[in-house]
C-alpha cells in the first residue's frame, strides 16, 4: 500500500508534479473576465414593444457580453457609430439609428449598465447625458 500521508515522499513528488503542470500550463487555469451587462430584461422591455430594434439589440448584446474591453476607444473603434459623451458613458445607434441606447462602462470591473433606451426624440430631451 501506498504511503499518501502529508510530508511521504509520494505527496511531495505528485506536489511539485502538479505545481510544474501549472506554471507550464498556466493559461489552461486562468481566465478572463467578460463584460457583464446590466440588465438584459430592460433590453428585452424595449424590444417587444420596438420589434424592428430587437436583432441589433441582440446582436450589441452578444458582442458586449463576449468581449474584454479595457477602454471607451476600443469599443467605438468596434461600434463605428457609437459615440463617447463622458463619465464612462457611450451612446449607440441602434437600428440605423432609430433608436439610441447609452451605457456607462466599469472597465476595471467589466460591468455594463444599461442606462437609457429609447427614440431620438426621447434621446434628445435628456439634459444631462453625462449622469443619467
Amino acid at each position: 500500500m501506498q504511503d499518501w500521508s502529508p510530508g511521504s515522499l509520494l505527496s511531495q513528488v505528485v506536489i511539485i508534479l502538479f505545481i510544474e503542470i501549472i506554471s507550464h500550463c498556466g493559461k489552461l487555469f486562468t481566465f478572463e473576465l467578460l463584460m457583464r451587462i446590466y440588465s438584459k430584461g430592460t433590453l428585452k422591455k424595449f424590444w417587444e414593444k420596438h420589434v424592428d430594434a430587437r436583432t441589433a439589440l441582440e446582436f450589441w448584446y452578444s458582442v458586449i457580453e463576449t468581449n474584454r474591453f479595457e477602454h471607451a476607444h476600443d469599443i467605438v473603434t468596434y461600434f463605428r457609430n457609437a459615440d463617447q459623451v463622458g463619465n464612462g458613458r457611450i451612446v449607440f445607434n441602434i437600428a440605423n439609428n432609430k433608436y439610441r441606447l447609452v451605457a456607462k462602462f466599469e472597465y476595471s470591473i467589466q460591468c455594463v449598465f444599461v442606462r437609457f433606451i429609447g427614440t431620438n426624440k426621447e434621446y434628445d430631451r435628456i439634459e444631462n447625458i453625462k449622469n443619467i
